[in-house]
């Protein structure tokens, strides 16, 4: 912000040598000053310099929490639109040549994966049984 109040002040410097308002800069100048004591600390700390961020939970501009949960619904999207397609097809091939039709299907089914996985952990379907899983993997050949 101490660069910004500078550039402004050199612009009003040149400004004044031209006989052009003034009184913009001024106002510029404090706008900046203004939001530097509102961000005083917000944004470093004074004595150590390290960044703060601060997730209160609260919604407010700059928060964190929407867009954590953005990305949360966003990423379980997308790995879920994924397990279902690998669990449909259930080829080895069709992992190297997708299946274009069927993953544009999971994906637009996908937007729902709150409810559909939490429909499949409440019925058991989302884990494989312990029985079908060996210390080798879910093969079971032990080499």
């Amino acid at each position: 912000m101490k660069d910004e109040v500078y550039k402004i002040g050199a612009k009003q410097k040149k400004a004044a040598a031209a006989f052009m308002p003034v009184k913009e800069f001024d106002k510029k100048i404090e706008a900046v000053k203004t939001r530097q004591a509102a961000y005083a600390d917000r944004f470093c700390g004074k004595k150590d310099g390290l960044p703060r961020t601060i997730a209160t939970g609260e919604l407010v501009r700059g928060g964190v929490v929407v867009p954590g949960l953005m990305f949360l619904y966003t990423a379980g999207w997308i790995g879920y639109a994924a397990r279902s397609y690998l669990m449909r097809t259930g080829n080895e091939q069709k992992e190297m040549n997708i299946d274009v039709p069927l993953a544009v299907q999971c994906m637009a089914s996908g937007f729902s994966w709150p409810v559909n996985a939490w429909q499949e952990i409440v019925n058991g379907d989302f884990v494989v049984p312990d029985r079908y899983v060996s210390p080798s993997g879910p093969t079971g050949n032990g080499s």
